[in-house]
């Protein structure tokens, strides 16, 4: 079981289609208009530890510009 103070909610912001990821389970799925978009979900006691494990996992997150990118489209 993980207990945390925070979680972190991370989609894609590349306005590409995932279909390639699209039937993964691993990923959070959310469809607007025309695209899908992917994400992950990442629980830690601050913001930093979660922006830490979500770069572990191969995201690009900018928090001055409100961006972040998966690790297949950085």
């Amino acid at each position: 079981m993980i207990v945390g103070g925070y979680t972190l909610d991370l989609y894609c912001d590349k306005k590409e289609n995932h279909t390639i990821l699209e039937s993964s389970g691993y990923y959070l799925r959310q469809e607007i208009g025309d695209y899908i978009y992917i994400g992950n979900q990442f629980v830690g006691e601050t913001y930093g530890e979660c922006v830490k494990e979500a770069r572990g996992a191969g995201w690009l997150v900018n928090r001055s510009k409100n961006k972040c990118l998966c690790k297949y489209c950085k």
